[in-house]
């Protein structure tokens, strides 16, 4: 009797149960991930993780070579929702992938091209088609690990 009264001891037991994390329910929104004119280009936007369990936000962008800086953060602690921004300095095609526990979210990678003009911006959303195997040489990468 003495070893099921030890496997008590000490109760009530307190532990945390987290749900598991689902991509699915991660939403990207805001000016950075649509096209735009590179001199007015607002390269931020929102990734809204409520719902989405534990888990571990990644940001990658590849874009041309030295052309933007990630950055990432949230108003408060408890806060689901992360501002992301890039600082793009030149033109072309910048592909965004985010992925929440190393899945790719509703909507990534988003393609956004930045260009020079309104008539340049017209003509990438009048084609929106564009060849998938011309990539951008470099990468930019940031995390933010999210557990509630």
């Amino acid at each position: 009797m003495s070893d099921v009264c030890d496997l008590f001891s000490g109760s009530p037991f307190v532990f945390r149960v987290s749900a598991q994390p689902d991509a699915s329910k991660v939403r990207v929104s805001g000016p950075g991930v649509e096209h735009g004119i590179l001199a007015c280009f607002q390269s931020r936007f929102i990734v809204e993780t409520r719902g989405a369990g534990a888990g571990q936000l990644m940001v990658r962008i590849r874009g041309p070579k030295g052309a933007f800086q990630v950055e990432m953060y949230r108003d408060s602690q408890k806060d689901r929702t992360i501002l992301c921004r890039f600082d793009p300095t030149e033109t072309g095609l910048y592909i965004i992938h985010v992925k929440w526990s190393n899945v790719d979210v509703p909507g990534s990678p988003f393609h956004v091209h930045i260009v020079d003009t309104q008539q340049e911006l017209e003509q990438v959303l009048k084609e929106e088609s564009y060849s998938s195997n011309t990539l951008p040489s470099s990468r930019g990468y940031s995390q933010w690990r999210e557990e509630f």
